[in-house]
């Protein structure tokens, strides 16, 4: 069941485009590439994927199944932002900004989440052949 608060995050969805734009034939294929060496990942329920605070080394896309989103207060309480689901993906504000992880994802589907785990550097390397990070 979703949560009444998942509607405060909006979906990250990965497509054929990128900011509006379409993928190139080059850009598909490479974007193909990638991700056929990384290899699904069978999270069950209450398993962790990160934890707020963790370094920034993967980004993962939810093929199946459903992942919670939650942060840490100042107040020391979990307070959950969200959910994210089949063809979502999270984990990669990290990558982007080299920062360490600004919430915990934990997989809440009694039968269990699939994700593909993407290495921070072949993320980066989509992002550079597909968006330009100028503007």
């Amino acid at each position: 069941s979703r949560s009444s608060s998942s509607s405060q995050m909006p979906p990250r969805r990965l497509s054929a485009s990128f900011g509006g734009r379409r993928l190139s034939p080059e850009r598909s294929i490479r974007f193909i590439n990638m991700m056929s060496i990384n290899e699904p990942r069978l999270c069950m329920q209450g398993e962790t994927l990160f934890r707020q605070g963790d370094e920034g080394n993967h980004m993962f896309i939810i093929k199946s199944g459903r992942v919670q989103v939650t942060v840490e207060g100042k107040d020391g309480r979990k307070h959950i932002v969200g959910e994210r689901g089949r063809g979502e993906c999270c984990g990669e504000t990290a990558c982007l900004s080299s920062n360490p992880r600004n919430c915990t994802v934990t997989c809440v589907s009694s039968d269990g989440c699939e994700v593909l785990c993407v290495s921070r550097d072949d993320f980066l390397e989509l992002v550079r052949g597909s968006w330009d990070v100028r503007h």
